[in-house]
């Protein structure tokens, strides 16, 4: 065997693919590999292989044909795991079956990727070696799965099936409880969140891998299981871990953040595994491509344009942009923008404006459009835009159930858009709100309220008001802290009916008079009274504390990483994106379920002292929940047409 590099060979035709044969041995041998082309439609039988590239400078070379190939140490550790020693093995792995230096092929082979996983008989999802916490790990699955099958009737050998038929039970984590498992206090529940910290479950690419495939094993070392299992300790996790012991799982967490690990959270890798399969992400009528595609900010990926073409194959992508042509010459900020608007074109919506999730804190892209997500970035925190943010059945309707009837992208670039709408009014009073973060093992910070200037109490008598009684406004905070959302049996995003707003307003009272009278109070500012409103006297301190814990824990999912603010003219309450600042407008804008809040765009000056300079347009902010104009309200006095009416509609020029 010659000592060489392996030498592509292109491949005949855009329907082909290369499958590696991997040659048997002992298990130190090395490893020595065939690739063969073949038609994709009449390949033989071959199982895919689903794994993380890992530390691209840790490589090991093998034998491939009459030459050889570098691939990475995580995808040689698969190799190793599924070599028999007697006989050959047909199997298809990117790293190899693709030449990664041909930029045509890849986008190629990524067009029929689906196709890929499809035709596998099996896709064998590696997450690396095993370690310490593996075998408490597995166990703790078959635990729960266990759980599961009681709950269920089932024979453990019917889960797989069980769960392909019927897709996630979302209360079953939470019914299934500690019932049969070690105690919230036990250590070995860190083993199964420290599985869930291995890459494999932030990996882009696997979400259709996964989902794909017709059937999956997972392996970890020597262990391995089926999906089911895997995707149930997941959903455990995901409902539970609030209940575990916060003491055990603070150090350990503090543990592994001073090890330098920059993922020690493992919340969003629980929420990744819940989608992966069955019917929730290729579902369109559940699923809006929005949705589909805001879904890959917990996952990571090497390019950023995968961040688009990893989703390409899925109904709801498809349902909203057909022929998407995979092409890696087209540098991401582009691909970014053409999806995006013509996301917003195809589905008469401006639902995506909800996905933005701008960051004052951050350092920004500049080279992204105001209007276009950040696809590519890390999702910090979610926050109450999930109720916003779908163009299916949305929870509200600030638009006024109108459509975006006309959106036009502006210069020769393209990065700017033109949209229609009202404007409602302007800001005048922000608060920022310090999210609720562990400040000690056994102690949850409250909420800090820090206004950027005094607000002065609502006047329930001022003329034109938009919450004319003290009702009304306590009202208005109790909604507005929680986006006009409720919590119910640990699931958020749905709105508070009408049934549900006089428990919610009592809830929050209960809250903001807890908040009055610890040790160092605060509350939301802007109130009409300081003392006021309170709950009646004959209400017991058990009953009390129930109630303002609940609101505590809706609030603080509502509010995280937002802002309370306050608008001129009728003072309307909202909630917007962190970074809201006084002289921004709210506008409504047609195809918009929430209103958004734009800031007129201004060059910074040059020299010191000197004033910014208008360039025309607005950037975006964010979205806001602003309460009483959300089922379009906000649109009484409009004229439509040529009518009269007391406003106009406006066209806006984001950039």
């Amino acid at each position: 065997m010659e000592d060489q590099a392996y030498h592509y060979q292109s491949l005949p035709g855009p329907r082909y693919i290369r499958l590696l044969e991997l040659l048997p041995g002992p298990p130190e041998a090395r490893i020595s590999v065939v690739l063969q082309d073949c038609l994709l439609d009449t390949a033989p039988a071959y199982d895919a292989i689903s794994y993380v590239w890992g530390d691209p400078t840790a490589r090991e070379e093998i034998n491939c044909g009459d030459g050889r190939v570098s691939i990475t140490r995580s995808l040689h550790d698969a190799l190793r795991r599924f070599r028999r020693e007697q006989e050959p093995r047909l199997l298809w792995a990117d790293a190899i079956c693709i030449n990664q230096g041909d930029l045509a092929e890849r986008a190629q082979q990524v067009q029929i990727m689906d196709c890929v996983y499809k035709s596998a008989r099996v896709c064998l999802i590696w997450l690396g070696p095993s370690d310490e916490d593996t075998d408490v790990a597995m166990q703790l699955m078959r635990d729960i799965s266990a759980e599961v099958c009681k709950r269920k009737g089932i024979a453990p050998e019917d889960l797989e099936r069980e769960f392909d038929e019927n897709g996630r039970d979302m209360l079953q984590a939470k019914h299934i409880g500690f019932n049969n498992l070690p105690p919230p206090n036990s250590p070995l529940w860190v083993s199964l969140g420290r599985l869930f910290k291995r890459k494999w479950f932030s990996r882009m690419w696997v979400l259709q891998e996964a989902h794909f495939a017709r059937a999956v094993k997972v392996y970890c070392g020597a262990a391995q299981t089926t999906w089911a299992p895997v995707h149930h300790a997941a959903d455990w996790f995901l409902t539970n871990s609030y209940d575990l012991n916060i003491e055990t799982f603070w150090f350990v967490r503090k543990r592994d953040s001073d090890a330098q690990n920059p993922n020690y959270g493992t919340e969003e890798r629980y929420g990744n595994v819940i989608g992966m399969r069955g019917y929730h992400l290729n579902n369109p009528q559940r699923l809006s491509v929005l949705s589909l595609l805001s879904e890959g900010h917990n996952f990571d990926a090497t390019d950023s344009r995968d961040k688009i073409y990893a989703l390409i194959h899925f109904d709801a992508f498809q349902h909203v942009l057909p022929g998407l042509r995979v092409d890696y010459t087209q540098p991401f900020q582009a691909l970014y923008m053409d999806v995006a608007f013509k996301a917003m074109q195809r589905t008469k919506s401006v639902a995506l404006l909800s996905h933005t999730r701008r960051d004052p804190d951050d350092d920004g892209d500049d080279s992204l459009p105001s209007w276009v997500p950040s696809w590519h970035k890390k999702k910090r925190k979610s926050h109450g835009s999930v109720l916003f943010g779908s163009d299916h059945d949305p929870l509200f309707h600030a638009n006024g159930s109108r459509p975006l009837t006309s959106i036009t992208r502006l210069g020769p670039d393209g990065r700017g858009i033109r949209l229609q709408g009202l404007t409602l009014a302007t800001v005048v009073d922000v608060c920022d709100i310090v999210s609720w973060h562990m400040d000690t093992p056994d102690r949850l910070r409250k909420p800090i309220f820090t206004p950027h200037a005094p607000w002065t109490p609502y006047d329930v008598t001022a003329a034109n008001a938009a919450y004319p009684s003290k009702e009304d406004v306590v009202m208005a905070y109790a909604l507005t802290l929680t986006s006009g959302g409720i919590e119910n049996q640990a699931v958020l995003a749905l709105r508070c009916p009408a049934s549900g707003m006089g428990p919610q307003r009592a809830e929050f009272v209960a809250w903001l008079q807890h908040l009055r009278e610890e040790p160092d109070p605060t509350s939301p500012p802007g109130m009409y009274s300081d003392s006021r409103p309170r709950l009646d006297d004959d209400v017991e301190e058990a009953a009390r504390m129930e109630m303002w814990v609940r609101y505590q824990g809706m609030a603080r999912a509502y509010c995280a990483h937002r802002c309370l603010f306050r608008t001129d003219g009728r003072a309307w309450l909202g909630l917007g994106a962190k970074g809201v600042r006084s002289g921004d407008r709210v506008v409504l804008l047609r195809g918009g379920a929430a209103p958004v809040v734009l800031r007129e765009r201004v060059r910074e000056g040059v020299g010191e002292g000197e004033e910014g300079v208008r360039e025309g347009g607005y950037v975006l902010v964010g979205d806001a929940y602003v309460h009483g104009v959300m089922d379009g309200e906000g649109w009484e006095g409009f004229a439509e047409g040529d009518g009269e009416g007391e406003r106009r509609e406006e066209c806006f020029d984001v950039f």
